[in-house]
Protein backbone atom coordinates (compact mmCIF):
# COMPACT_ATOMS: atom_id res chain seq x y z
CA UNK A 1 0.00 0.00 0.00
CA UNK A 2 1.19 3.42 -0.89
CA UNK A 3 1.10 5.40 2.04
CA UNK A 4 0.19 9.21 2.02
CA UNK A 5 2.84 12.36 3.04
CA UNK A 6 0.85 12.76 6.54
CA UNK A 7 0.25 8.99 7.32
CA UNK A 8 3.94 8.61 6.78
CA UNK A 9 4.36 11.92 9.50
CA UNK A 10 1.87 10.57 11.33
CA UNK A 11 3.41 7.03 11.58
CA UNK A 12 6.92 8.50 12.26
CA UNK A 13 5.43 10.52 15.45
CA UNK A 14 3.82 7.53 17.09
CA UNK A 15 6.85 5.07 16.50
CA UNK A 16 8.72 7.71 18.29
CA UNK A 17 6.55 8.87 20.97
CA UNK A 18 6.46 4.59 21.50
CA UNK A 19 10.00 4.70 21.50
CA UNK A 20 10.62 6.99 24.13
CA UNK A 21 7.84 4.94 26.54
CA UNK A 22 9.86 1.89 25.78
CA UNK A 23 13.55 3.62 26.35
CA UNK A 24 12.00 4.71 29.83
CA UNK A 25 10.82 1.42 30.66
CA UNK A 26 14.13 0.18 30.14
CA UNK A 27 15.88 2.82 32.06
CA UNK A 28 13.19 2.09 35.14
CA UNK A 29 14.56 -1.74 35.24
CA UNK A 30 18.00 -0.71 34.52
CA UNK A 31 18.25 -2.47 31.40
CA UNK A 32 21.76 -1.68 30.07
CA UNK A 33 21.02 -0.88 26.37
CA UNK A 34 23.33 0.47 23.71
CA UNK A 35 23.36 3.89 21.96
CA UNK A 36 20.84 3.98 19.87
CA UNK A 37 20.92 6.33 16.72
CA UNK A 38 18.16 6.09 14.69
CA UNK A 39 14.79 4.40 14.39
CA UNK A 40 12.51 4.06 11.46
CA UNK A 41 9.23 2.97 10.06
CA UNK A 42 10.49 0.01 7.44
CA UNK A 43 7.37 0.57 4.22
CA UNK A 44 9.28 -2.11 2.64
CA UNK A 45 9.26 -5.35 4.86
CA UNK A 46 7.28 -8.06 4.67
CA UNK A 47 8.26 -10.81 6.63
CA UNK A 48 9.74 -9.37 9.72
CA UNK A 49 8.48 -7.49 12.56
CA UNK A 50 11.55 -5.11 12.85
CA UNK A 51 15.23 -5.12 12.70
CA UNK A 52 18.29 -4.19 14.99
CA UNK A 53 21.74 -3.43 13.07
CA UNK A 54 25.18 -3.23 14.82
CA UNK A 55 27.48 -1.02 12.74
CA UNK A 56 30.86 0.47 14.23
CA UNK A 57 31.97 4.19 14.12
CA UNK A 58 35.50 4.61 14.87
CA UNK A 59 34.61 8.04 16.20
CA UNK A 60 31.67 7.05 18.61
CA UNK A 61 32.21 2.98 18.75
CA UNK A 62 28.98 0.56 18.56
CA UNK A 63 25.93 2.24 17.06
CA UNK A 64 22.88 0.72 16.23
CA UNK A 65 20.08 1.25 14.16
CA UNK A 66 16.58 -0.02 14.05
CA UNK A 67 13.45 -0.24 12.06
CA UNK A 68 10.28 -1.00 12.72
CA UNK A 69 7.44 -2.79 9.98
CA UNK A 70 5.18 0.13 9.07
CA UNK A 71 1.80 -2.29 9.78
CA UNK A 72 3.28 -2.04 13.16
CA UNK A 73 3.25 1.88 13.38
CA UNK A 74 -0.25 2.67 11.65
CA UNK A 75 -2.28 4.61 13.64
CA UNK A 76 -5.41 1.88 13.95
CA UNK A 77 -2.65 -0.92 15.17
CA UNK A 78 -2.21 -2.47 18.38
CA UNK A 79 0.27 -0.39 20.64
CA UNK A 80 1.20 -3.49 22.70
CA UNK A 81 2.67 -5.35 19.55
CA UNK A 82 4.46 -2.36 18.62
CA UNK A 83 6.13 -1.12 21.92
CA UNK A 84 7.09 -5.53 22.49
CA UNK A 85 8.68 -5.35 18.87
CA UNK A 86 10.65 -2.26 20.02
CA UNK A 87 11.65 -3.50 23.38
CA UNK A 88 12.64 -6.73 21.21
CA UNK A 89 14.75 -4.67 19.15
CA UNK A 90 16.12 -2.51 21.86
CA UNK A 91 17.05 -6.12 23.55
CA UNK A 92 19.59 -6.84 21.01
CA UNK A 93 21.58 -3.26 21.69
CA UNK A 94 22.47 -4.59 25.60
CA UNK A 95 25.93 -6.40 25.52
CA UNK A 96 26.04 -9.76 24.29
CA UNK A 97 22.31 -9.92 22.87
CA UNK A 98 22.62 -9.73 19.28
CA UNK A 99 21.17 -13.65 19.40
CA UNK A 100 17.89 -14.83 20.75
CA UNK A 101 19.97 -16.65 23.66
CA UNK A 102 21.70 -16.40 27.14
CA UNK A 103 21.82 -13.01 27.94
CA UNK A 104 19.24 -11.66 25.79
CA UNK A 105 16.80 -14.27 26.91
CA UNK A 106 17.24 -13.44 30.00
CA UNK A 107 16.65 -9.79 29.76
CA UNK A 108 13.23 -10.82 27.36
CA UNK A 109 12.37 -12.29 30.56
CA UNK A 110 12.79 -10.19 32.91
CA UNK A 111 11.37 -7.49 30.94
CA UNK A 112 7.84 -10.13 30.62
CA UNK A 113 8.01 -10.63 34.29
CA UNK A 114 8.20 -6.54 35.42
CA UNK A 115 5.78 -5.53 32.51
CA UNK A 116 3.56 -8.51 31.38
CA UNK A 117 4.70 -8.55 28.04
CA UNK A 118 5.04 -11.03 25.28
CA UNK A 119 8.39 -10.36 24.20
CA UNK A 120 10.25 -13.21 22.56
CA UNK A 121 12.24 -14.64 19.15
CA UNK A 122 9.01 -15.25 17.14
CA UNK A 123 5.80 -13.76 17.28
CA UNK A 124 3.01 -14.27 14.83
CA UNK A 125 0.11 -11.64 13.44
CA UNK A 126 -2.07 -13.09 16.34
CA UNK A 127 0.21 -12.96 19.27
CA UNK A 128 1.44 -9.37 18.61
CA UNK A 129 -2.80 -8.40 18.08
CA UNK A 130 -2.52 -7.72 14.58
CA UNK A 131 -5.57 -9.58 13.22
CA UNK A 132 -8.17 -7.61 13.82
CA UNK A 133 -5.88 -4.88 11.87
CA UNK A 134 -6.02 -6.66 9.03
CA UNK A 135 -8.95 -7.74 8.76
CA UNK A 136 -9.91 -4.28 8.66
CA UNK A 137 -7.50 -3.15 5.78
CA UNK A 138 -7.05 -6.06 4.02
CA UNK A 139 -5.08 -4.12 1.33
CA UNK A 140 -2.17 -4.56 3.62
CA UNK A 141 -2.26 -8.18 3.84
CA UNK A 142 0.95 -10.00 2.72
CA UNK A 143 0.50 -11.81 -0.28
CA UNK A 144 3.01 -14.19 -1.72
CA UNK A 145 5.54 -12.40 -3.90
CA UNK A 146 5.47 -15.35 -6.94
CA UNK A 147 4.44 -15.33 -10.10
CA UNK A 148 4.29 -19.06 -10.50
CA UNK A 149 2.92 -21.61 -7.99
CA UNK A 150 4.32 -25.23 -8.40
CA UNK A 151 1.49 -27.43 -6.40
CA UNK A 152 1.63 -30.87 -6.17
CA UNK A 153 -1.46 -32.95 -7.41
CA UNK A 154 -1.60 -35.73 -4.80
CA UNK A 155 -1.16 -33.62 -1.42
CA UNK A 156 -1.57 -30.06 -2.71
CA UNK A 157 1.71 -28.78 -1.33
CA UNK A 158 1.98 -25.37 -2.70
CA UNK A 159 5.93 -24.04 -3.89
CA UNK A 160 6.01 -20.72 -5.39
CA UNK A 161 8.67 -19.47 -8.56
CA UNK A 162 9.16 -15.11 -9.26
CA UNK A 163 10.75 -16.74 -12.81
CA UNK A 164 9.03 -18.98 -15.23
CA UNK A 165 12.50 -19.88 -16.77
CA UNK A 166 14.04 -22.64 -14.75
CA UNK A 167 13.98 -26.32 -14.89
CA UNK A 168 11.45 -27.21 -12.77
CA UNK A 169 8.68 -24.10 -13.98
CA UNK A 170 9.41 -25.32 -17.90
CA UNK A 171 9.75 -29.51 -17.74
CA UNK A 172 7.39 -29.94 -14.32
CA UNK A 173 6.70 -33.08 -15.71
CA UNK A 174 10.27 -34.40 -14.60
CA UNK A 175 9.73 -33.75 -11.22
CA UNK A 176 7.58 -34.98 -8.27
CA UNK A 177 6.39 -33.81 -4.76
CA UNK A 178 9.40 -33.72 -2.24
CA UNK A 179 6.71 -34.70 0.13
CA UNK A 180 4.58 -36.93 -1.25
CA UNK A 181 6.18 -37.80 -4.17
CA UNK A 182 2.83 -36.97 -6.07
CA UNK A 183 2.97 -35.32 -9.58
CA UNK A 184 3.40 -31.51 -9.95
CA UNK A 185 1.54 -28.82 -11.96
CA UNK A 186 2.65 -25.30 -12.71
CA UNK A 187 0.13 -22.60 -12.42
CA UNK A 188 0.16 -18.77 -13.48
CA UNK A 189 -0.64 -16.83 -10.60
Amino acid sequence: MAYTVAMKRQMEKRLEKVFNECIDEMIAIDIPFGKITEVTVNYRAKSRWGQCQKRYDYMVGTIYRININADLCHPDASERGLKETIIHEILHTCPNCMCHTGEWKRLADLVNDCYGYNVKRVNNAEEKGMDDFYKQHEELVKKPNWKYEIRCKSCGKVLGRRQKACKLTMNPYRYRCSYCYGNIEVIAS
